[in-house]
């Protein structure tokens, strides 16, 4: 076996060190600029804007409940419920007002709609993610193994190489495991304000059914169909963002500052403004890691400063069309499939 000499550890750290010092350079730069050009300050029409638009296509929906167009209705009903979903993903960012108090209230107020949860579970699960994306231990958003698998560096069984096939019943099932696990963790931390909300959200889906005159069957036909829509939404969008970068141990990110860890472990998807519309912002992946508070409409303005400064640096920012990324899931799923037809 070939031993590493001092020499070459103490190259290798010195070349660590200056990429860290480079990178955290490069994202004082870019916090500085953003600042300047008061990219963070949220427009109160903007702010108008986002709610409105989730409670129309609620609106929409249960309208078309109401007239006996179940099927339909119960497809838009998902599609509504996942844009309630981005609604309370930047209000609980502090992303879609100026001030805490509205941003917590209108997280209370869309969240249950969204999925269930309540806000203390999400900011629980969520500000994990953020702290420590695609790290092997810590990121809670990495355990969806041995369904999905991003990795061969993760735990894998005779199942996962079913994971191409079996892609949209897992998505469909995405919003019905997060609400169990959500209320059980409630009742576990006593987050019984979160439990108020949660009952409320699903009295309202009752209530809706209800008033429509439908039966019990087609109550939970509804659920299920609009659950389905609303998961493969979200859980699609969220795919494109991190699944096809690279996956880390704990202790290689240890050492990273925001800026390298998240050029590592993330990718944008820019497209144009009705993708980013499509995914609440999503699509800006990078940027929402590095300024979580930035509104939408300002995050293709982000982009373009941390390009500009990234590209002076050995850093490699990556950004790919929503198309070619999902065809690029696709095959990295049917690869890991191959990988685990043995075990």
């Amino acid at each position: 076996m070939k031993l590493r000499s001092s020499k070459q550890d103490d190259e290798t750290k010195g070349s660590k060190k200056e990429q860290l010092n480079t990178s955290a350079e490069a994202f004082k730069i870019i916090k500085q600029r953003v600042k300047a050009d008061k990219l963070l300050y949220k427009q109160p029409k903007w702010s108008f804007y986002w709610p409105a638009d989730g409670l129309f296509w609620m609106f929409c929906s249960v309208a078309l409940l109401y007239n006996n167009v179940m099927i339909f209705g119960a497809l838009m009903y998902g599609f509504a419920l996942g844009r309630c979903g981005w609604i309370m993903h930047v209000a609980c960012h502090n992303a879609l007002f100026n001030t805490t108090q509205a941003n917590r209230w209108m997280a209370n107020l869309f969240l249950p709609f969204a999925a269930g949860p309540g806000v203390k579970w999400w900011k629980f699960r969520h500000n994990k993610h953020h702290a420590h994306t695609n790290e092997i231990q810590a990121d809670p958003d990495l355990r969806t193994n041995p369904l999905v698998v991003y990795s061969t560096k993760l735990y894998r069984n005779f199942m996962t190489k079913y994971q191409r096939p079996m892609l949209p019943l897992y998505l469909s099932l995405y919003i019905p495991m997060w609400t169990v696990d959500s209320f059980v963790k409630c009742l576990k931390y006593g987050w019984y304000t979160d439990i108020g909300f949660f009952i409320l959200g699903y009295s309202c889906r009752i209530a809706v059914a209800y008033l429509c005159n439908y039966t019990m069957y087609e109550t939970l036909v509804i659920y299920a169909l609009s659950s389905s829509v609303h998961g493969i939404y979200l859980g699609g969008v969220f795919m494109t963002s991190h699944f096809l970068e690279d996956v880390l141990e704990d202790e290689d990110a240890k050492d990273m500052n925001l800026l390298e860890h998240t050029l590592k472990t993330t990718r944008n998807t820019p497209g144009n403004m009705m993708t980013t519309w499509i995914t609440g912002g999503l699509n800006y992946q990078i940027e929402h890691h590095l300024f979580t508070s930035a509104p939408i409409e300002n995050l293709s303005a982000i982009s373009k400063i941390v390009k500009e400064e990234v590209e002076k640096t050995e850093m490699v920012y990556k950004e790919e069309g929503c198309v070619d990324t999902i065809v690029e899931i696709w095959d990295r799923l049917g690869l890991i499939a191959d990988a685990s037809k043995n075990l």
